[in-house]
């Protein structure tokens, strides 16, 4: 068994409103297979699934998931199988699809990566707009669903596509963000979905990376253990300075030049409840104007977001690692 494993499992929304960005999602998901082999040797599972709406709102289906596997055709098949359709209110399915991602049978020396793609929110995000605005009839909720997810050391990448995210509901891009940081994953708006491509590899390899390291590291945090009496603190800042060293290649991206400088800061509710319902009540009251003051929808087409592949300031070091 190889110490370079990775599992990445794509979550996609499979509703009307993703029509061209899954057909792009389709030309381009066999490269993005090929260059994370490629750029690691690394030892690769793919799993995908699709979601799309609860009935009344659909009555197609809500989930369908394929299971990991290790073959370029058959996962080629899988993405073949996409089709964009239905979904009748704003929100979707979300929920249904991180808890089907977090129900797949990850492994538990891999480095594990989900990478959500959607253009709208959850429901119970909305007052109104919503069929099932007390929250997903499947009875669980997002925000716990995300936390599961983040103790079994999966990370999220999810990815917003604009500006139909933004414009769907007020607080749909921050709930995006918001499920990326509690994985301490990332947000990514991408107006081109051929820049895909190059985040996934470009985060998988991190994920990879990081685990290398994080081994190396612990085994140095016992041995002092075991020499002499080392604080938390004093271990922590030891593992800080050693991730630091290691200078990581990890992933930059200039959201501002999405959002015009105006993405702010994520408000501290998404963290502090552990209900949707709650976040929304919180951020968005019933009787407040449902507008979203630092998205004009009616602006021009924003450019797509740069990339780089450099080194920057490290992820904390709890990242996709297994306790």
């Amino acid at each position: 068994m190889t110490s370079k494993q990775l599992d990445l499992c794509f979550v996609c929304d499979c509703t009307g409103s993703m029509g061209s960005y899954l057909a792009a999602a389709k030309e381009n998901i066999n490269s993005i297979i090929t260059d994370i082999v490629h750029a690691e040797s690394t030892d690769v599972r793919f799993a995908l699934i699709q979601y799309r709406d609860h009935p009344p709102e659909d009555r197609s289906f809500v989930v369908q998931s394929s299971p990991f596997t290790t073959s370029l055709d058959e996962m080629s098949s899988f993405v073949s199988s996409l089709k964009a359709d239905g979904g009748g209110d704003t929100p979707e399915a979300v929920t249904d699809g991180l808890f089907a991602a977090l129900s797949l049978p990850w492994r538990d020396a891999a480095a594990k990566v989900i990478c959500l793609i959607a253009d709208a929110p959850p429901h119970g995000l909305m007052h109104t707009g919503d069929g099932f605005p007390k929250g997903c009839p499947c009875e669980k909720d997002p925000l716990q669903v995300t936390k599961e997810i983040a103790s079994k050391g999966i990370v999220i990448y999810a990815v917003g596509a604009e500006p139909g995210l933004s414009q769907s509901c007020p607080l749909s891009r921050d709930f995006m963000r918001a499920i990326a940081e509690i994985t301490t994953g990332l947000f990514l708006p991408l107006a081109n979905a051929k820049m895909l491509a190059k985040v996934i590899v470009a985060g998988a390899v991190e994920q990879i990376q990081l685990r290398e390291v994080l081994k190396g590291i612990a085994e140095e945090v016992r041995e002092l253990k075991l020499k002499r009496n080392v604080t938390d603190e004093e271990a922590q800042k030891f593992v800080e300075k050693k991730v630091q060293e290691a200078n990581i290649q990890t992933i930059q991206i200039a959201l501002d030049d999405v959002y015009d400088g105006k993405l702010g800061t994520l408000n501290t509710a998404w963290l502090q409840y552990s209900l949707i319902t709650d976040v929304r009540d919180k951020l968005m009251p019933a009787s407040a104007p449902h507008l979203d003051p630092s998205f004009t929808a009616s602006a021009a087409p924003h450019p797509a977001p740069s990339f780089t592949a450099a080194a920057a300031a490290p992820h904390p070091v709890t990242r996709g690692g297994d306790d």
